[in-house]
């Protein structure tokens, strides 16, 4: 999944961590997430930490 947020990076990591799924049967094992902030790096250990929270 490819998405773009202009909301905040905890409402953007909300929304990934808790209304994305898997597609199809990968659903049932999918537990890997990948965040690229992009043109953001000072995002990355952000993002990391809040999902870490949540």
């Amino acid at each position: 999944m490819t998405t773009s947020h202009d909301e905040p990076l905890e409402d953007a990591v909300w929304y990934f961590l808790y209304l994305t799924v898997g597609a199809g049967e990968y659903w049932k094992t999918c537990q890997s997430w990948i965040v690229v902030p992009v043109e953001r790096a000072d995002w990355t250990e952000k993002a990391r930490l809040l999902a870490l929270e949540l």
